[in-house]
């Protein structure tokens, strides 16, 4: 399997995680994807997506082809399968980026989008014409990435940027309290988190708190549960169990993706 990545400082300062190509897979392989706050953007190359339950099939397809995979904002794990013969350009970002890729009438789903009605068509056709011309590998994802930079040039709204701060620093913050600090009711700052990020302030809090444990570190796991803004170990044990359908325990030993080939999250 070959990949190639390519992240500019300017992608960082957007928030852009990174871009990549994965191409000549020989092997089938599977990992489990957990709900997280970013969304990404997959562009499929003579390849093809299907969803059984919760996998996601990844696969050769014989007609020449590109389609696009977005992925929302979910709240279940999800089973990524990847067959052989997989081509594909992908690029992550801050889940509050991703009106950048919908139409203004979109609405946010609860589950994974795979359909083209979402993209605008001369976005499209921009990055087909840059996937289909004789540029090298590196030279393509260079390109791609200055189109989802000319995306991003729209500033977020600054309500929904400072919560997401504010929630970063203090996520034990209360969401009453984080609306008096902007300045805003808690009815509109839900409503903004909604249209902006597809998830309401206290889910995007709850989801937030789950990547932070699989971040960290600890000793202990009760070192933990404080830490990252929960009351205390029982309540990151039952949250943590609800997300992923893990203990914390089971979670921690599998972050190790280099020995554990079966799980893997954004973060």
């Amino acid at each position: 399997m070959n990949v190639t990545k390519k992240t500019t400082l300017t992608s960082r300062e957007l928030g852009i995680d990174f871009l990549y190509n994965l191409n000549d897979v020989k092997k089938s392989f599977e990992y489990t994807l957990f709900p997280n706050n970013k969304c990404v953007l997959t562009i499929l190359i003579n390849s093809k997506v299907s969803k059984r339950g919760n996998t996601v099939i990844l696969e050769k397809d014989n007609a020449s082809s590109i389609k696009y995979l977005l992925v929302n904002p979910f709240d279940n794990p999800y089973k990524i399968n990847y067959k052989s013969d997989v081509n594909l350009i992908s690029v992550c970002f801050p889940s509050y980026r991703i009106n950048s890729f919908l139409n203004k009438n979109n609405e946010f789903t609860e589950d994974l989008v795979y359909s083209d009605f979402f993209f605008n068509k001369s976005m499209r056709h921009n990055i087909e014409e840059i996937i289909n011309s004789n540029q090298n590998m590196k030279d393509k994802l260079g390109s791609i990435e200055d189109s989802i930079i000319e995306l991003h040039k729209d500033e977020v709204d600054p309500i929904v940027k400072n919560s997401i701060e504010e929630i970063e620093k203090n996520p034990q913050i209360k969401i009453y309290e984080l609306a008096d600090r902007l300045s805003i009711s808690s009815k509109n700052l839900t409503k903004k988190f909604k249209q902006n990020v597809g998830r309401t302030p206290d889910s995007f809090k709850r989801i937030n708190r789950f990547v932070k444990v699989l971040k960290e570190n600890p000793i202990k796991l009760s070192d933990l549960s404080h830490s990252v803004g929960f009351y205390d170990q029982a309540h990151m044990i039952r949250e943590l169990k609800k997300i992923s359908n893990l203990t914390p325990k089971v979670l921690k030993s599998k972050k190790n993706l280099s020995k554990h080939k079966d799980i893997l999250w954004l973060c």
